[in-house]
Formats: C-alpha cells, sequence, structure tokens
C-alpha cells in the first residue's frame, strides 16, 4: 500500500522532494535517476490528460456537427412544400421559369 502511494505521489509530483530529497542529499549520484524520471513521468501523465480532454472535444464537436447537419436537413424538408408552393404561385405563364 505504501508503495503504491509513493508511485502515486511521484506521478502527480505531489510532495516528492521528500521521497527523493533525503535520497539525493546521502548519494548525490542518484540525482541522474531521478531526475529524468520526474520529468518523464510527469510530462507524460500532462500529455495523455491533454489527449484525453482534445478527443473528448474532438467528439463532441463532431457530434454536434451530425446534429446541426440533421436539423438542417429536417428545416429543408418542411419548407421545400412552401417554397414549391410559392414558386408555382408566383409562376403566372406556368412556362416552369
Amino acid at each position: 500500500y505504501g508503495s503504491m502511494i509513493t508511485l502515486l505521489q511521484f506521478v502527480t509530483l505531489d510532495s516528492v522532494s521528500s521521497i527523493y530529497g533525503p535520497l539525493v542529499r546521502s548519494k548525490p549520484v542518484l540525482l541522474f535517476y531521478f531526475l529524468p524520471i520526474l520529468l518523464i513521468v510527469s510530462i507524460s501523465l500532462m500529455n495523455m490528460v491533454t489527449a484525453v480532454l482534445v478527443e473528448g472535444a474532438l467528439s463532441q464537436a463532431n457530434n454536434d456537427r451530425d446534429v446541426r447537419k440533421h436539423n438542417l436537413m429536417n428545416k429543408i424538408r418542411e419548407c421545400t412544400p412552401i417554397y414549391r408552393a410559392l414558386f408555382h404561385t408566383l409562376d403566372v405563364d406556368k412556362s416552369g421559369t
């Protein structure tokens, strides 16, 4: 349980200095181990969260576009008979032009 909490702290950078600080102070060479891990893990997590948010936004935009298209097609179907009747009324010589 404790190691999972420590890993979670590492990934979220939540008070992570209390974990690696004492180790680096006792053996400074460990900085070459912890620093790349901190950078890679934190940037990877931020990229994944951003990717999920962007994917959700794009999916919602596609759904909105489909709904707008469907509504427009319904409006066209509703208005077509009205416009057709109007054009027939305006065509006094019955030439169709």
